[in-house]
Order: C-alpha cells, then sequence, then structure tokens
C-alpha cells in the first residue's frame, strides 16, 4: 500500500510521537511511506507538486491541514485519515470546514483517527461511529514484576484538601497498624501547606513531588489516588509493577483505569476508605489474584499488541 502523510505547518510531530511510532511499524511490514512537512512555501509547493502528479494514492493521512488538497487530488486518493488535535476539535466551525472542503467530496472513504482521551462530539454529529478509530499509545511491559516485599502505601493528592483527607485516611490505619509506612505525593505548591501541618511529624508521613512518584514504584505496595486525572504512563508503571491501585469513583472516565477497571473502588468517607485498604493489604492471595488480572488487561496496551492493531485498521479501512 502506498501511504502519504502531510504534516502542518506549526508542526512536524504529533502528539508524544505516537503516530511516528505506529508509521515504523507500518514501514517494517512492507507498506511504502512517504512524508511532506508542509512547514514554509516551498515545502507546500513540493507537497502539492507531487500529489498534482502522482497516479493514484492508497491511503493519505492528513495531521491537522487541509490545504494541500485540491479537487483534482482527492480523486486520486482511495482512503482518507484524518488526525486532529483538541484545539480543532472542540472547534465546532473548524470541523464542519474540514469536512466541506474534504470529506464531502470523498466522505464514503474517509475516516478519522483520534488520540483516546480527545472529545468526539462535533466529530460524532458529522461522520458515523465506524469511521471514527483511536490512534492508540502503547506502553513499555517489559519491566513488568510479581509483588515483592514492599513498605510504603503512597497517596497521590492534588491540592491541600485532598492532602489532608490523606492525612485522615493514615490516621485510622495507623490506628489499628503503627507499622505501616506512608508517603504523600503532591503537586509543588502544595507540599509547602502539607509539612506545616503537625500530624506530618507525627505520622512520620514522608511528602514527595508528583514528579517523582516513579522512582518509588519499587518501594510501594499500594497507591491511594485522590485526583481526578492521573498521568497513564505512571499508572501503566504502578500496575504493571504490582502495586494495588485504590481510586475515588470521581475519577477522569477516559483513564485507562476506569476503562478495564483495573482499581479497587473506594468508599466516600476517610474511616471507609481506611477499613477498605486495610481489609484488602491484609488478604495476600487476594492480593496476587488482583496483580494477576490486572497483568492480564494491561498486556492488550503493550506497544507489540497497539502495533498489530493499527496495522490492521489501515488495511482493513
Amino acid at each position: 500500500m502506498n501511504i502519504v502523510i502531510v504534516y502542518p505547518g506549526k508542526a512536524s510531530k504529533t502528539k508524544n510521537g505516537v503516530l511516528e511510532k505506529h508509521i515504523e511499524f507500518w514501514k517494517d511490514n512492507g507498506h511504502d511511506i512517504k512524508i511532506f512537512n508542509v512547514d514554509n512555501v516551498t515545502k507546500f509547493v513540493k507537497t502539492a507538486m507531487y500529489l498534482n502528479m502522482i497516479t493514484e494514492i492508497d491511503l493519505i493521512i492528513l495531521i491537522n491541514g487541509v490545504e494541500t488538497l485540491s479537487t483534482p487530488v482527492l480523486k486520486k486518493i482511495k482512503k482518507i485519515i484524518f488526525i486532529d488535535d483538541e484545539r480543532v476539535l472542540n472547534n465546532k466551525n473548524l470541523v464542519l470546514k474540514i469536512f466541506k472542503t474534504v470529506f464531502r467530496q470523498n466522505l464514503k472513504n474517509s475516516y478519522v483517527l483520534l488520540d483516546n482521551n480527545l472529545n468526539r462530539d462535533n466529530i460524532k454529529k458529522l461522520l458515523s461511529s465506524n469511521k471514527v478509530h483511536n490512534l492508540e499509545k502503547g506502553y513499555d511491559l517489559k519491566k513488568m514484576k510479581t509483588p515483592g516485599i514492599r513498605e510504603n502505601i503512597s497517596f497521590w493528592v492534588k491540592g491541600a484538601k485532598q492532602g489532608q483527607k490523606a492525612l485522615q485516611v493514615i490516621d485510622y490505619i495507623k490506628r489499628k497498624h503503627e507499622e505501616e509506612k506512608f508517603i504523600i505525593c503532591a503537586d509543588t505548591l502544595v507540599i509547602p501547606k502539607l509539612r506545616q501541618n503537625p500530624e506530618i511529624k507525627e505520622r512520620s508521613v514522608k511528602i514527595t513531588r508528583t514528579g517523582n512518584i516513579i522512582n518509588l514504584i519499587e518501594k510501594i505496595k499500594a497507591i491511594v489516588i485522590f485526583a481526578e486525572d492521573i498521568d497513564p504512563d505512571v499508572l501503566i508503571g504502578f500496575l504493571s509493577s504490582g502495586c494495588i491501585v485504590f481510586a475515588e469513583a470521581t475519577i477522569n472516565e477516559n483513564n485507562i483505569l476506569v476503562k478495564n477497571k483495573t482499581y479497587i473502588e473506594l468508599p466516600d468517607n476517610e474511616y471507609l476508605i481506611a477499613n477498605k485498604i486495610i481489609q484488602v493489604l491484609s488478604e495476600q492471595k487476594k492480593i496476587e489474584n488482583i496483580v494477576n488480572e490486572t497483568k492480564k488487561i494491561i498486556r492488550k496496551y503493550s506497544w507489540e499488541e497497539v502495533y498489530k492493531r493499527s496495522l490492521k485498521l489501515i488495511e482493513s479501512i
């Protein structure tokens, strides 16, 4: 299959380079791929000339821009995939412009490929669901480990209020299990307020920046999430390392945790949360079962599996 990829003037790469990794895999599997970056007038003209000269295009992938496609070029294209960012997707007028200039002339063979978490409401109004697919990001799961001997329970908090909530839960747990050790990971601006709390020293609670949490994976047996949004990379790191994850029901619905139920949902008050954590962590066999089931789920997010799905997608549409 000959594939043409056109990048816009303002960006030479897609977000996080996810598409670029897929492209390399498609190349390795025998597809002829030509990449154009129209970031200046000269490159724009060269791209337009190539598209006008080539007799047929099996698949063209457009990132953000559509200006290089004239009506004669559109007639040569068998399939179109359009990839866009949040800025465009949230603007109804821009989305409508894309459909008027490109998809309306070739709607039957037009598709949209989106990051998993992007809002697709405006697109759904113009395209059926079988035309909208995911541009998946994979994860490195080679370091997946079984749960070992770990000492700390970590709390991931965003604001001072959530930090206070974590301290209350820690207090309840300490009453029954004085030996437990705790770490609170918080945003930089929240840490000074937490350090002022006398309970931090009294309970021997360590405080660290959220950015340092990935370095603590080997020391943490459970992480308690008091935040709506979590970096998926960090989350996958904890899940694949054999860490038990607790989270509130308010966590972002687009998060990988919610989609696959790879976490233990917490009740709605501090005392019940503490009891839930104590109960789960006291059952070693249950922990092993949770970890094993979680690993089965997250294996489908490895780069190897994600690559296979994207290859199957572009070859089938």
